[in-house]
């Protein structure tokens, strides 16, 4: 740090405060602001898919030991994606069918969060 900014938060207690409420305001009204947050919420999105079909995975190959922790992942996925479908039809359904099934194919994958944020 710069020695007079150091100084300066010593003796003024209100400063560093300030200085980062105002910090906080500029990254939520910046355009690039914005574009970090949908971008990290997107990868984090497609990361949390990955994941969960890891331990998926995990659970099939774990035999009849992990059936009922293959079960509650494979429903707790099958109930997210199914809402997300619920969604895509919801917002398509005027466009017509091909719009309808080209969303739907998006979130079949797990694209909807990265394709939405760009």
């Amino acid at each position: 740090q710069n020695k007079a900014v150091k100084e300066l938060m010593e003796k003024e207690v209100w400063f560093l405060p300030m200085i980062l409420e105002l910090s906080k305001e500029i990254v939520k009204t910046a355009a690039w602001g914005l574009m970090w947050r949908v971008s990290l919420g997107a990868v984090l999105s497609v990361s949390d898919l990955a994941t969960d079909i890891i331990v998926l995975k995990q659970f099939w190959d774990g035999g009849e030991a992990k059936l009922a922790f293959r079960n509650a992942s494979l429903a707790s996925l099958s109930v997210c994606m199914g809402l997300q479908f619920v969604v895509v039809v919801g917002q398509n359904r005027k466009k017509g069918f091909m719009r309808v099934l080209k969303e739907s194919l998006i979130v079949l994958i797990g694209g909807k969060a990265p394709v939405d944020a760009y």
